[in-house]
């Protein structure tokens, strides 16, 4: 059936109703942030130990931690003199179905490789690695595999594919992901997480030790790291045991503090990232980010840029990074986004026509062998039949 929209209508009254209420009431909040963000701006030292005597109390807290700049301030992209490589990964997969008639899997990684900054530039070029999953490759370690595992062999094999490719450079290179540098995947105490997560640190390091600017993009965040950050410090000392529980800026995101604060073009501060897990980011694979914005005056976007150890504790790696980034953003028009990041992705999709395809060859190939092949399920016939290819499934 479809969806009843006068049903809709009215709730949607109700609720935007609510909303502008609620909406009157953050914007306290936001004011109440961002005036402490400029209070706190040089405060670096006290605000530091006070993440630190936090954690005493809340192992588990996840917040900003100032790094050697400002909290308030802003720093415009510089142009970066001498040629150099652009490499941007992206990653799509598509994970086994019992439904479908033989169960398989495919990670499709692709790379979109650019020069800028010489006089005489190499066309730009596509690479893409397709990774079937299927038979035996559909058990890890004696357990079937899961989305969650796939998408950790994705995170892993765009990293792999990114530092096989920077390996063959001469000119310095800038490798852009789109997503953060950390893996939400990784805090899952399985074996079989905790082994790829050290092969992704592996690649990450490989990366580190060929000197490649790393950055993840991250458009649109939702994180409060800074904010949580600003709650601390609304703390006394004697409630540090409420650490990461005590929200006076509660619906406030960095976003909402960080937009009307920088130019386009600007960057944030830079700070480090305080979680569970970016513990096991030791050394030069630490983790860090600033918030970015691009576009113009009229149309921006802010995005969350993360980059390593070995890119933050290093300036001119900061403004490599920093200025392809906005001139990548430029080259999308008023839909700021850089440029190679979306050609990776059109790179990477695997499309409802390629998977059916693997199908029938895979298929076709047991047929050829003599392998009996099961059917769809009633439910994906069904499906199917019904016209849900303009549907929204999962």
């Amino acid at each position: 059936m479809p969806v009843d929209l006068l049903q809709a209508q009215k709730q949607i009254k109700e609720k935007s109703q609510k909303a502008g209420l609620k909406l009157s009431e953050l914007k306290q909040r936001i004011d109440q942030a961002s005036e402490l963000l400029k209070a706190s701006a040089n405060e670096i030292e006290r605000l530091t130990e006070r993440v630190e005597k936090a954690l005493a109390k809340n192992i588990g807290l996840r917040c900003a931690v100032p790094c050697c700049e400002p909290l308030d301030q802003t720093t415009p992209a510089k142009n970066i003199p001498g040629a150099h490589v652009i490499l941007a990964a992206d990653g799509s997969q598509i994970a086994p179905s019992r439904h479908d008639r033989v169960e398989f899997g495919v990670i499709n990684t692709g790379v979109f490789r650019m020069e800028a900054g010489g006089s005489f530039p190499k066309p730009p070029d596509e690479i893409i690695h397709s990774r079937l999953l299927f038979g035996d490759d559909l058990e890890y370690k004696g357990r079937k595999v899961t989305e969650d595992l796939i998408a950790l062999w994705r995170d892993l094999d765009e990293r792999r594919v990114l530092a096989e490719l920077a390996a063959q450079e001469d000119l310095p290179v800038v490798a852009l992901t789109d997503g953060p540098l950390e893996l939400y995947q990784e805090p899952k105490q399985q074996e079989e997480f905790a082994s790829l997560f050290q092969d992704y640190l592996l690649e990450l390091g490989k990366l580190a030790a060929l000197g490649v600017v790393t950055a993840g993009y991250v458009e649109k965040p939702r994180a409060d790291l800074v904010v949580k950050l600003l709650e601390l410090a609304t703390l006394k000392e004697e409630d540090l045991e409420q650490a990461g529980h005590f929200h006076p800026f509660g619906g406030v995101t960095d976003l909402d503090l960080f937009k009307p604060l920088l130019e386009p073009g600007e960057r944030s501060a830079l700070f480090r990232l305080q979680s569970v897990s970016a513990k096991n980011y030791e050394g030069e694979l630490g983790l860090y980010f600033y918030y970015l914005k691009s576009g113009s005056r009229e149309r921006s976007t802010l995005a969350r840029v993360e980059i390593p150890a070995w890119v933050a504790r290093d300036p001119e790696r900061i403004e490599r990074a920093h200025a392809v980034l906005v001139r990548q953003c430029e080259q999308m028009g008023n839909r700021p986004y850089p440029y190679a990041l979306h050609r990776a992705h059109e790179i990477a999709v695997v499309h409802r026509e390629e998977k059916q395809a693997l199908e029938d060859m895979i298929v076709a190939e047991l047929y050829r062998l003599g392998i009996r092949v099961g059917e769809e399920s009633n439910k994906q016939v069904h499906k199917e039949n019904s016209g849900s290819r303009t549907r929204y499934t999962r």
